[in-house]
This record gives C-alpha cells, sequence and structure tokens, in this order.
C-alpha cells in the first residue's frame, strides 16, 4: 500500500525476498554486498519520520569472523543510522528459526541451531541498549504453540517459503504500520 518505499537486501538469501518482493509488485530494491553498503543506502534514502527495519535474518556466510564480531558490527551500524537520521525510528528484528530435521542443535561444530539463534537476538538486546531502537522478536510466528518451528512454513528448513514471509510480514505490520 506504499509504506514501504525500498528494500535494501544483504545476505544469502536476498536473491529470494527480492523475488517475493517482485511477485507482489514492489521493484525499487537495492542489493548490498555489505553492511556498511547496506547501511549506507538506509541513511542515504531514509527521511526523518521514516521506519528503518533492520532484519538480520539472511545467513552472513564468511563476512565475520564470528557471532560477536557480527554483532558488534551490527551496533556500531545501528549507532551510525541514529547519528545520520535521529528522528527515523529504527527496528530491530530477530532471527527466524529453522527446522531441526538437519539436527541443528545447539552443539560445537553447528553453524546454525535455534539456541544459538535465541542467544544472538537476547545478545542484541543487551548490546543495544538504547531507547530509541524496538526490537521485535519475530521467531515466535513460526512456531507451534510448543515453540518449535512449523514445517509448513519453510522451503528446506532454513529458508522460509511464502507462507512463511506472510507470516512474517504481518508480524512486522504491527509494529511499523
Amino acid at each position: 500500500d506504499g509504506k514501504v518505499r525500498k528494500l535494501v537486501l544483504l545476505g544469502a538469501t536476498r536473491e529470494k525476498i527480492a523475488q517475493s518482493a517482485h511477485a507482489n509488485g514492489f521493484d525499487d530494491i537495492i542489493m548490498a554486498d555489505t553492511f556498511e553498503e547496506a547501511f549506507e543506502q538506509c541513511v542515504k534514502y531514509a527521511k526523518p519520520g521514516d521506519a528503518v527495519l533492520l532484519s538480520p535474518a539472511c545467513a552472513s556466510w564468511g563476512m565475520f569472523k564470528n557471532y560477536e564480531e557480527r554483532g558488534d558490527k551490527f551496533k556500531e551500524l545501528v549507532e551510525t543510522v541514529h547519528y545520520n537520521l535521529p528522528e527515523c525510528e529504527i527496528y530491530v528484528v530477530s532471527p527466524l528459526p529453522c527446522l531441526p530435521m538437519h539436527d541443528y542443535k545447539h552443539t560445537l561444530g553447528v553453524l546454525r541451531s535455534n539456541d544459538l539463534l535465541k542467544m544472538i537476538y537476547k545478545e542484541f538486546k543487551k548490546t543495544i541498549p538504547y531507547e530509541y531502537v524496538t526490537f521485535i522478536n519475530a521467531y515466535p510466528i513460526l512456531c507451534n504453540k510448543k515453540g518449535e518451528p512449523v514445517e509448513a512454513y519453510y522451503e528446506d528448513g532454513l529458508h522460509i517459503n511464502h507462507e512463511g514471509y506472510l507470516r512474517y510480514t504481518n508480524c512486522l505490520k504491527e509494529y511499523i504500520l
């Protein structure tokens, strides 16, 4: 309905997100290769009073040494957006769960587990304690009442399908529209 003016996409599934946006008639999309580039585009196009939604849901394989470095960089860039756009609302969305079919448990050597994703979100909230940031926990919208991810919302256990994206976007609408 015209509320989203621009998408700046980064990460492993940015093409899928862009395809979904195109399929829904949204074409004003910028592809970024680094966090810095993505935030630069946000600062360039956002106007006072806009909402800047930061959704670290895409995998960032090889971009950082570890999740601590990713978190530190993310915090730095949130501060940069606020410094350059003090009148914008900033939202940070939680990572989304994955299906246990891939045997993703919190064990050494596993790149992605739901326990780890929950921990990362808690760390984001601790590391970015600013009153100008609103956190959105989208994790539960893809889960059943027991807190387990629902297979019907996924393409392959890691990436959400169209129904998953609908649930995800409906969750975000509560905050930004």
